[in-house]
């Protein structure tokens, strides 16, 4: 991984292998050990970058504006939940109604609620052969992650199979389909679980000077968002996710 580092920073690489390689849980393996790396990478940099600087580093009434969104649904891989040419509702939506219904009643059961609502007004995209709308559940929860931190996780098909893979462990049946607050419930105590292993690796000898070098305020690494994203960029390495890096 020595090419992610920036000039004096890849030093401080060699310690992570064996950082994380004295976990006792279930990110204690060679290939668990590799994604975890590689998703505290992710973090960092998603901290770091300038697209999410007013919603993660200096959080406020950050305006979800339509050249963002755009980029957005795009590069999160939710642009096909939306219908063609309800783009602009959609995003008036998110950023107006939904945003007062996360800050005044459950975050959780607010991004169920929107899903139903964006549904029901028919701006989601079609499917099946009678092409009704779906509910796009991760869409919403993308942008609730982002307007309610550290109560919220994006929803993600890849995050849902590492869920999957914890509970075949343990001999639990599998996250029930179709609910965020059923999903977020599941997530948490699995993150309850390994929060300290969690805490432990962005404690590693080499992720505040990487995190230095990559823009994001060492701070942030003692913040409950960034360990719940970095739980989150785990499980969808563990499934097969591979953004580069």
């Amino acid at each position: 991984f020595g090419f992610l580092f920036p000039r004096d920073s890849r030093v401080h690489f060699s310690q992570a292998r064996s950082d994380h390689l004295q976990m006792n849980s279930i990110l204690a393996d060679p290939a668990r050990e590799k994604a975890l790396a590689l998703a505290q990478i992710q973090v960092l940099k998603m901290w770091g970058s300038e697209r999410y600087r007013n919603f993660l580093v200096a959080p406020r009434r950050a305006e979800i504006s339509m050249d963002w969104f755009e980029w957005f649904v795009g590069e999160w891989g939710v642009a096909r939940t939306i219908r063609i040419g309800c783009l602009p509702l959609v995003r008036d939506y998110l950023n107006t109604d939904f945003r007062a219904e996360l800050l005044d009643g459950d975050p959780c059961r607010a991004v169920d609620s929107a899903a139903e609502l964006i549904q029901a007004r028919g701006w989601s995209s079609r499917s099946g052969r009678k092409g009704l709308p779906t509910r796009p559940i991760s869409l919403v929860s993308k942008i609730g992650f982002f307007l309610c931190l550290g109560k919220l996780v994006p929803l993600d098909r890849y995050s849902i199979r590492g869920l999957n893979a914890l509970r075949k462990l343990d001999r639990m049946p599998r996250v029930p389909a179709g609910s965020y607050q059923a999903y977020l419930a599941i997530f948490d105590a699995y993150y309850a679980r390994q929060k300290p292993e969690l805490i432990a690796a962005l404690n590693a000898s080499w992720c505040a000077p990487l995190a230095d070098a990559l823009g994001c305020p060492t701070a942030a690494l003692k913040s409950v968002s960034l360990q719940r994203k970095l739980f989150d960029n785990f499980l969808m390495r563990r499934s097969g996710y591979e953004q580069s890096i």
